[in-house]
């Protein structure tokens, strides 16, 4: 009499494989969320950055006067100037009291308008963790230069981080 079944080995066997495939798969698909994930917040924090610095330099590049004091910046953690309408702006870190500070003891990256309220300029999926500016040696005879560096981080994610920096041009011309 001839046995249509199958044993008790092969059925272990092919159950031991078909673990092992599934495993495979489940990891592979486990990995693609996980950089999907790992992506979207990339993608925040370019967004972010982005917009961070196309603030600011707008801003800068709109203003209508900078004080000779701000001259030779070497990695600043505070910027001052006037709009175009000759209202104070100040880009810089704050702490919890609403104190200019820097990076290491800062909270928050904010700005103050026309002597109000600090306010913070980024969204709360991202922290700016670093943050200087450069500028120019003299304003006297030349058109004020601003180099603006940052390092953006994901909150949710702190190893995904990026730095931007870009160099600005103010809108002033001193007259000779």
């Amino acid at each position: 009499m001839k046995n249509k079944g199958f044993t008790l080995v092969e059925m272990l066997v092919s159950l031991a494989i078909f673990s092992i495939l599934l495993v495979a798969v489940l990891n592979t698909f486990v990995r693609g969320f996980y950089y999907q994930k790992r992506v979207a917040e990339m993608q925040t924090v370019e967004r972010e950055g982005s917009y961070l610095m196309e603030l600011i330099s707008r801003e800068v590049r709109m203003a209508s006067d900078i004080n000779n004091s701000q001259a030779d910046l070497n990695g600043a953690y505070k910027l001052t100037f006037q709009d175009h309408e000759g209202d104070p702006i100040e880009y810089c870190f704050t702490n919890s009291h609403g104190n200019c500070s820097n990076a290491d003891s800062g909270e928050n990256f904010s700005v103050r308008r026309d002597h109000g309220d600090w306010q913070q300029v980024n969204s709360s999926s991202v922290k700016v963790a670093d943050l200087s500016f450069f500028t120019s040696e003299s304003f006297s005879d030349t058109q004020p230069l601003i180099t603006i560096s940052m390092k953006i981080q994901s909150v949710k994610e702190p190893s995904v981080s990026t730095v931007l920096q870009t160099s600005v041009a103010m809108r002033l011309y001193n007259k000779k």
